[in-house]
């Protein structure tokens, strides 16, 4: 019955005993997140600087019982610094050099054994999208804070198995906040998540059209240790010449 009832999107509002006064299938939901930093040296010769370290809106707009919009935008640092104590030094940044759109996408889900569909500005499923985009397993392999791309991806969840494949295009001159070289390339997710544990493995395939090719390729893995969780992450790359 229960299983019934998640299946029909909006009924599952009438557990009351499992999500009490929360709607879990909204129509509309919107969050934010904001974080800043401000610099003021103390040694001669050094000017200060202020600038966002995260400035981001989420929205997301149920447009069917089977479709819905996302989208992802706020405001990162510019490239350019901006002096506050010696005018004489400071690059001068445009509006749009602050605005970026991480994710815009229209998705297809709630289809047979969980199978969704996903089109737009995208972000890279690979590995754990862990929070910190500084972290070795993020930065390092390729997946900084401003590695989105333009693409279509496909997934399946049947309950604990899942799987997903996505083919993208990055580099798109003009496209707020994105600083990529121009590339083609394709990603793949699979593994089987249980109640205690979780097991699988990503691969992402990036050819840049200036030339060079990048994969990597990996597990990952976790364990539920209530009320502390293991993750892991374990990551090969290799850079091609040509």
């Amino acid at each position: 019955c229960e299983r019934k009832l998640q299946c029909e999107g909006s009924a599952s509002a009438s557990v009351a005993d499992r999500y009490g006064t929360i709607d879990p299938d909204p129509t509309f939901s919107f969050g934010a997140d904001a974080r800043g930093m401000a610099y003021f040296p103390l040694a001669e010769g050094d000017y200060a600087a202020v600038f966002p370290m995260q400035a981001d809106v989420y929205g997301m707009a149920r447009l069917h019982q089977n479709a819905q919009v996302y989208i992802d935008a706020g405001l990162s640092s510019s490239r350019a610094s901006f002096a506050l104590e010696d005018e004489a030094r400071a690059t001068k940044p445009s509006a749009l050099d602050y605005v970026k759109v991480e994710e815009l996408f229209v998705k297809l889900d709630r289809l047979p054994y969980n199978l969704y569909v996903r089109a737009g500005r995208l972000a890279p499923t690979y590995g754990w999208r862990i929070p910190d985009h500084t972290s070795f397993v993020r930065r390092d392999l390729g997946f900084g804070e401003t590695r989105s791309w333009f693409g279509v991806e496909a997934g399946i969840n049947p309950n604990y198995p899942y799987a997903n494949v996505a083919v993208f295009y990055q580099g798109v001159e003009g496209w707020p906040g994105d600083t990529n070289p121009p590339g083609v390339g394709v990603s793949a997710s699979a593994g089987v998540r249980e109640l205690g544990w979780q097991v699988g493995g990503s691969v992402h395939y990036l050819s840049i059209l200036a030339g060079g090719r990048d994969l990597a390729v990996g597990p990952q893995w976790a364990v539920n240790l209530a009320p502390v969780v293991y993750l892991g992450e374990l990551d090969f790359r290799t850079q091609l010449d040509g």
